[in-house]
């Protein structure tokens, strides 16, 4: 008995060691997305292919999210001109500087900004 509750014991201790872990790296990303303003370099670049339109989002010049399509709608529909793309990455942009991560596009976020499907 003594056996099992030592071996048990163990376990418990192993994963929790183990999930601090994880959430430890999780917080210290959350952490560098939140210093933004400060700390990392955001930046869009809008692209044309042969569908439509879409962006991309650079943080410290690394791919952080690629949008071919528009966010929120049903199906894979590109933004029809450069001006909608530009808006909507601009949009991510100011919610990943306030913090919010993921930035979120909603269709409220889309009606605001006059983005049609």
């Amino acid at each position: 008995m003594k056996k099992h509750a030592s071996i048990l014991f163990f376990l418990i201790v192993f994963v929790a060691c183990n999930s601090n872990t994880t959430n430890s790296a999780i917080a210290d990303q959350k952490k560098t997305i939140q210093n933004t303003p400060a700390d990392i370099n955001v930046e869009s670049k809008i692209f044309q292919d042969s569908t439509g339109w879409g962006y991309d989002i650079y943080l410290n010049s690394k791919l952080y999210i690629h949008q071919p399509f528009i966010p929120a709608i049903s199906g894979n529909k590109p933004f029809s001109t450069k001006q909608d793309a530009e808006k909507v990455s601009q949009l991510t942009i100011s919610k990943l500087q306030k913090g919010i991560n993921p930035p979120t596009i909603d269709l409220s976020d889309l009606d605001s900004l006059k983005i049609k499907e």
